[in-house]
């Protein structure tokens, strides 16, 4: 997994809150960076956008989704009514929090990809394991067979897992080569081979 930015803090209290993207402001990269190091500093583009960030009779924040070019990150702010990011939330994949079909198909995603990982782990003695494009779409409704963006997308996925060594498209399917390490009937093999050498 590949290192991402985040704030981090220490014994933190966390206290979750229901957002809603109102307006995206897409900043020049060194205003970004200027309004990251200040978000207290008097802007503009907050002042002119006061009308739409509120808390509603349901709890919910309605907010603007701040970011910059060349970044992914982001932030939410809620100004209360003033010219300044009062209230913020740092968010580290604007992009997805922006877009609700593109968050839902990640999600969908990671889903399937941390379940069929974990399958194949579990199932691999050999270490090789096949998922078949239609238990995709009966698990999640996604159609991977006609949409070549999307197998590449989830077989990049799956590689990034620390369990597998290799997969490549075939056909109709993902074929997975699981790492030996991580597969519990190898391991289970292993244990029986063990205790039938020292029963010996």
């Amino acid at each position: 997994m590949n290192p991402i930015k985040i704030i981090l803090e220490h014994k933190t209290n966390f206290k979750f809150c229901q957002a809603k993207v109102e307006k995206i402001i897409r900043l020049a990269e060194k205003d970004f960076e200027h309004f990251l190091r200040s978000p207290m500093d008097y802007q503009e583009f907050i002042k002119e956008n006061t009308h739409l960030m509120h808390r509603d009779e349901r709890g919910v924040y309605h907010c603007l989704l701040v970011t910059g070019e060349g970044h992914r990150d982001g932030v939410l702010v809620e100004a209360e009514g003033y010219g300044y990011a009062c209230c913020t939330a740092y968010v580290p994949d604007a992009a997805a929090f922006a877009y609700d079909s593109l968050s839902e198909t990640g999600y969908r995603l990671a889903f399937l990809v941390d379940l069929f990982t974990r399958e194949a782990a579990a199932a691999a003695s050999e270490g090789s394991w096949e998922i078949s494009f239609e238990k995709v779409r009966e698990q999640s409704g996604l159609e991977l067979g006609e949409n070549p963006f999307l197998q590449e997308l989830m077989a990049d996925m799956i590689a990034e897992r620390p369990e597998v060594a290799e997969v490549c498209i075939r056909g109709d399917c993902f074929s997975v080569r699981c790492r030996p390490e991580f597969c519990h009937g190898r391991q289970k093999e292993k244990m029986q081979e063990s205790q039938e050498i020292q029963s010996m």
